[in-house]
């Protein structure tokens, strides 16, 4: 039986990192297929779907606080409290 990943405040915080890093700060245009296989080279506990899964809600955050990225997928609005506390400091951090 399959269980459920359970995200740790470090994974979160490591995946919004690697988000602003790529797709606000250096504008990639690295495709979201090719970062989901970035974030699970670091994070190789972790299914590849949960990590896309993750990245669409790091996305949905950055439309509801209109911060523009580049990152073409699509939004995803199931994300956690621990996930948007660990963007947030990751953006205050960067003094985005």
């Amino acid at each position: 039986m399959n269980a459920k990943h359970r995200w740790s405040y470090e994974e979160d915080r490591y995946c919004c990192e690697k988000y602003i890093e790529f797709y606000v700060i250096q504008k990639s245009d690295t495709a979201a297929s090719d970062f989901v296989r970035i974030l699970a080279s670091a994070l190789g506990d972790i299914k590849p779907t949960s990590l896309r899964m993750k990245v669409q809600n790091i996305k949905q955050i950055m439309i509801e606080k209109h911060i523009p990225d580049s990152l073409q997928i699509s939004p995803s609005a199931n994300y956690s409290k621990q996930n948007l506390s660990a963007l947030e400091i990751v953006l205050a951090e960067y003094n985005i």
